[in-house]
């Protein structure tokens, strides 16, 4: 998102960047204070793929409706697990992707209110309404919808399953390891963690040597500094930015594996405690 923002501004738009509070959720009177007449379309984020802040996605709609601005929302990191109602929150449109519910890798999802008037940006396009080219994955179309059916019927028992083990590791922490964002108001599938003393970097190869997959960042953003831009922005000091690491949960995950990872961080940081 932030990478097609930026070809728009080279385009020659105006980009406000509204600014977040230390736990990353959006300060609310900078926002009001942004949007008006001039502008043309709010994006919104629901939850941070770095370390799970959610954002009131319902009430900036509000707030942009006032001026007849469409919001558009990233759920990527919500639909399936948090309770989404973007048809009561009047987003005009949201995407999210397949694979982060059980679904196929390679096929999103896209909501558009039907009130809202649109146009194809591929000329000549006809499939799905002129809405994208090139011949549709009826196959992952169907996966996806599955998916998402069973993602949605699923979600409370899934928020109470990712609760558990997100305060099972909070509980557990090695001493000096900080959690980010408030764990009242924050999703619980999504943990970003600041090292002591131990570069993000290496904490990742030394989990995948574990066989234990950690991330510095989104996938989708490996190697452009997205979570350093994420921690900065919430007032992270750029040295605490780089040791930043970031965890996810579900199903699949149980206490054990935490326990394992919980070992590795704990050899980690003893082997490069700094000298005194």
């Amino acid at each position: 998102m932030l990478s097609v923002l930026h070809e728009l501004e080279k385009k020659g738009y105006t980009i406000d960047y509204i600014d977040v509070d230390r736990f990353g959720q959006v300060d609310m009177a900078a926002f009001e204070q942004a949007v008006g007449e001039e502008t043309a379309l709010v994006i919104m984020q629901l939850v941070n793929s770095e370390m799970g802040a959610v954002q009131p996605v319902k009430e900036c709609t509000q707030i942009a409706k006032r001026f007849g601005v469409p919001l558009h929302s990233d759920i990527v990191q919500g639909f399936g697990k948090l309770p989404v109602d973007i048809g009561s929150w009047g987003v005009a449109s949201a995407v999210c992707s397949a694979h982060k519910i059980g679904g196929p890798k390679g096929v999103g999802i896209a909501y558009l209110d039907p009130s809202i008037h649109w146009q194809s940006v591929y000329e000549g396009t006809t499939h799905q309404n002129g809405f994208r080219a090139g011949t549709i994955d009826v196959p992952g179309i169907v996966s996806a919808t599955i998916a998402a059916k069973h993602a949605v019927i699923e979600q409370p028992q899934s928020y109470e399953y990712a609760l558990s083990l997100q305060n099972y590791l909070l509980e557990h922490l090695p001493d000096g390891v900080i959690a980010t964002g408030d764990i009242a108001t924050k999703s619980p599938f999504i943990q970003g963690l600041i090292l002591p003393h131990v570069e993000g970097q290496w904490m990742m190869l030394d989990c995948n040597r574990a066989q234990i997959a950690i991330s510095t960042g989104t996938a989708c953003k490996i190697g452009y500094g997205e979570a350093m831009s994420a921690m900065l922005a919430m007032g992270t000091e750029p040295d605490a930015a780089r040791k930043f690491v970031r965890i996810s949960f579900h199903q699949a995950i149980s206490t054990r594996d935490i326990d394992e990872f919980i070992r590795v961080v704990e050899k980690s940081l003893a082997e490069f405690t700094p000298s005194s």
